[in-house]
């Protein structure tokens, strides 16, 4: 229109009319650049695999510059090794008497390591088959000793008597068979070096020890392991037990 007919558009709008093209051109190249950068940027961050907490890498299903597509498997498997889960089956006769919080002690024959942990939650309710309840004990592993898988052996104190008196678990006849709370004899040797049988009552049980309520005295001699062969009146040479 401004070639055909010069004069009939002042050339000065013409001038702001290109320059206002030329700026609307140029800013959508710039949106265009700044879109492929976004996109690029997007693509990049594929490349990075972020964990939502800091742990150690204890197995991986893909070599290095593998082709993946995206959620068809995992990558890796990212294990948190400063704080472990145990899970105890804790047997349905103390289930009432373990409470969160408890302490446990968690001993690691592998690597030679006893730990202090706490129980922290439960399953709730007992297994049919086990007639055990699943119980979870957090333990503490600053220094990634422990490994994650390592079988372990955990005592729970239910209950603690501070000053108890307590014999080695062999010495009760009835050792392993869930002896507290129970009226059982044991021998002893008194200051004649007889064989004297004793009746004696007892209180709390470890899988080694056993509580003494009453029947001994702290001091006393008793007689540990067989005692088939002994006679309440029997003269005997008492040897202390090696420790």
């Amino acid at each position: 229109m401004a070639k055909q007919r010069p004069n009939l558009i002042a050339r000065q709008e013409i001038d702001d009319v290109a320059a206002r093209l030329q700026e609307a051109a140029v800013q959508e190249q710039v949106r265009v650049s700044e879109a492929a950068g976004l996109r690029g940027l997007a693509l990049t961050q594929y490349t990075k695999v972020t964990a939502p907490f800091a742990g150690v890498v204890t197995q991986r299903y893909e070599s290095p510059g593998a082709m993946v597509q995206g959620g068809s498997k995992p990558l890796i498997r990212l294990s948190r090794v400063d704080r472990l889960r145990l899970v105890l089956p804790v047997p349905e006769s103390i289930v009432s008497r373990v409470k969160v919080g408890a302490p446990v002690e968690v001993r690691v024959d592998a690597v030679a390591s006893v730990v202090q942990g706490r129980v922290m939650r439960s399953a709730g309710m007992l297994n049919r088959n086990t007639r055990s309840m699943e119980t979870e004990v957090d333990v503490p592993n600053p220094g990634y000793v422990l490994k994650p898988g390592t079988y372990a052996v955990a005592t729970i104190t239910l209950e603690a008597h501070a000053g108890a008196l307590a014999i080695p678990i062999q010495a009760i006849r009835a050792a392993g068979t869930n002896v507290s709370e129970a009226r059982q004899q044991l021998a002893i040797v008194n200051t004649s070096n007889q064989i004297e049988m004793r009746e004696v009552r007892l209180g709390l049980e470890t899988p080694e020890w056993v509580e003494l309520v009453s029947g001994l005295n702290e001091g006393d001699r008793v007689v540990i392991g067989n005692r088939g062969d002994l006679k309440a009146g029997q003269t005997v040479e008492p040897r202390p037990l090696a420790k």
